[in-house]
């Protein structure tokens, strides 16, 4: 994530157990006048994106636009290569063990 998008600072927090206190506390004293960008990881959007999520990042400079992954039309695409990628192991697969 880091090298692909070009970021300075790469990390992650938990909400269970919460770290999003500590982090934010450590990125604010180590890369003061960065901007944290906030990027969870949830396959909906709901109670935990639009009341949990920011009630844990209150008093702390970030951006978060509330989304989460789904949904997205990339995921389908995701999935589509997952699939395929599974297919084309077990015909591999499977001829190994015709030999």
């Amino acid at each position: 994530m880091k090298a692909l998008g070009g970021y300075d600072e790469t990390g992650a927090a938990t909400l269970l157990p919460d770290q999003v206190h500590a982090k934010m506390t450590e990125w604010a004293d180590k890369k003061p006048g960065h901007t944290v960008i906030v990027a969870p990881l949830f396959l909906s959007e709901g109670y935990f994106t639009n009341q949990v999520v920011p009630s844990r990042l209150k008093g702390f400079a970030y951006k978060y636009n509330g989304r989460a992954l789904l949904p997205s039309p990339l995921i389908s695409k995701w999935m589509e290569k997952q699939i395929a990628s599974i297919r084309d192991s077990e015909q591999v697969m499977r001829h190994k063990t015709d030999l």
